[in-house]
């Protein structure tokens, strides 16, 4: 089903985690939010966390050929940090995320990544 992106539409896909007893949202872990293109792109979103343990991030993400020049994809991690303000932000897919590593998609790293305080580093794009 196509996802109504006007902001009313994105505040409803917005999901909070409940408790498992009472079903009461826990404000601490922020929102969720995750859309996929029916095909080969996604996007997943925890935003508004403020626990020590969960961090805010954004994660692009699609599988096959690399369907965006550098240029394009350096514009959208940009415009998605100004958005969303996430702790990190990469763009990857998930052979990259195979070959590098099992921690998290920061942590493995993508063509490019972004963490709080630091400038959004680029890696070799294929």
């Amino acid at each position: 089903m196509p996802a109504d992106m006007s902001p009313t539409g994105i505040e409803a896909l917005l999901t909070t985690n409940n408790r498992d007893m009472t079903g009461q949202a826990i404000p601490e872990l922020g929102f969720s939010l995750a859309v996929w293109n029916g095909k080969s792109a996604s996007l997943s979103a925890a935003l508004g966390a403020f626990s020590p343990q969960i961090g805010n991030f954004v994660l692009l993400s699609f599988h096959g050929p690399n369907p965006l020049k550098a240029a394009a994809w350096a514009q959208l991690i940009e415009r998605a940090v100004e958005a969303f303000d996430p702790d990190s932000a990469v763009v990857t897919n998930n052979e990259f995320l195979e070959r590098h590593g099992n921690g998290t998609p920061d942590e493995a790293g993508g063509w490019f990544v972004y963490r709080r305080g630091a400038p959004i580093a680029e890696s070799y794009f294929p």
